[in-house]
């Protein structure tokens, strides 16, 4: 079973191709990079432990994210990185039939769990549940 090519950015001289055209003054240049980055933590800051950047480069790819089927082999974090959060979903609600809509939403479309939308929106999270439970009961009717 044969690999074919790899991508240029996965080989070592795609990776020195971006610190320069001289292969010597590249590789001393990923080198300086590399010790740069010594003691940084980018773990910490990935968000949805997928992606790293401004929460603007994080917004554009949001609607990527959403047009995925999830898959229950990756891991919720991952899964539920380009979902909104919950002050987006429950920006505008007046009353208590939008609330309700918005828990579903939370929890049966986006994967949030009780908890998390219990401890938003102030309430008990089996409050939260029966909620859910009797929108999605609704839907079905």
């Amino acid at each position: 079973m044969g690999e074919g090519p790899r991508p240029g950015f996965l080989t070592v001289d795609g990776i020195l191709e971006q610190f320069g055209d001289d292969r010597t003054r590249a590789a001393a240049a990923y080198r300086a990079f590399a010790e740069g980055g010594r003691g940084v933590n980018l773990w910490s800051r990935l968000e949805g432990g997928v992606f790293l950047g401004s929460e603007g480069f994080i917004e554009k790819l949001r609607p990527l994210l959403r047009e995925k089927v999830p898959v229950r082999e990756v891991p919720r974090e991952q899964r539920s990185a380009g979902r909104p959060n919950l002050a987006e979903l429950f920006t505008g609600v007046r009353d208590k039939a939008s609330r309700d809509e918005g828990i579903h939403e939370a929890v049966r479309v986006h994967g949030y769990t009780l908890r998390e939308v219990a401890d938003f929106l102030g309430l008990h999270y089996t409050t939260v549940s029966v909620i859910a439970n009797r929108v999605a009961a609704a839907r079905r009717h």
